[in-house]
């Protein structure tokens, strides 16, 4: 299949309809709009605390072994799910509290290791998390910087995850280059295929930054461009 800028995300491999309605909702119709929608954070898997060092109201990533989990289901506006898991390293207990994601259950599995990212609370003497980012440790090969995008209903991180990468390993052709080579190197400034590719799966915090100083030249660059257009026409 021949995949371009123009590809609606629709007839992309495991997208078809559903999906494509949940992609449209957050103004994703084609595969330049997809690779155009950058991560609003990332869950880095290189630094993480120990769960017995966590502080209330800090924001941070631990890895543990699920011990124990609980499920309930109560009627509050509706069909409402309840998941409490707990995790530990040795060093303490953590406890990830999920609501109405009950297939969850069948995720968090006694002895399964996870990373978890989220903002630490205590309730009942206990610390928790609610509805943090998670990231089962077996599953990660080669991404220790994980893109966290913007979600539908419908739609996953590991979906979109899985959706960006097969766009950026197959379209045929990346947007234009705004500056020639010479230019570029002179402002150091990357390409718009080693931006594109970084801003969404950075392989370091230097590639990170490249990837967002040559998307934010972009950006002002066609901003002053349209400007001085807009300007030119309006003098004739």
């Amino acid at each position: 299949m021949k995949i371009t800028l123009e590809t609606p995300l629709e007839s992309l491999p495991s997208v078809g309809e559903k999906r494509a309605k949940a992609l449209g909702k957050l103004g994703l119709i084609n595969v330049l709009d997809l690779l155009f929608l950058f991560p609003r954070k990332y869950l880095d898997l290189r630094n993480f605390k120990k769960i017995g060092n966590l502080l209330p109201d800090e924001v941070a990533s631990v890895k543990g072994r699920v011990m124990a989990r609980e499920e309930k289901r109560f009627p509050i506006r509706g069909r409402t799910s309840y998941l409490k898991v707990a995790i530990s390293d040795g060093s303490g207990v953590l406890f990830l509290v999920f609501f109405n994601q009950p297939y969850l259950k069948d995720v968090f599995v006694i002895d399964r290791e996870f990373f978890i990212n989220g903002r630490v609370e205590v309730f009942n003497g206990q610390m928790q998390m609610v509805n943090p980012l998670y990231e089962e440790y077996r599953q990660i090969k080669k991404d220790w910087i994980l893109p966290v995008y913007p979600l539908s209903s419908g739609l996953t991180q590991k979906y979109m995850r899985k959706l960006v990468k097969f766009v950026l390993d197959k379209v045929e052709e990346y947007p234009s280059e705004i500056l020639p080579l010479e230019e570029r190197q002179q402002l150091n400034l990357s390409g718009i295929k080693f931006a594109l590719q970084n801003i969404h799966f950075p392989r370091s915090d230097i590639n990170l930054e490249k990837a967002r100083n040559y998307l934010i030249f972009r950006e002002f660059f066609i901003l002053q461009l349209g400007l001085l257009l807009k300007k030119e026409i309006s003098q004739r």
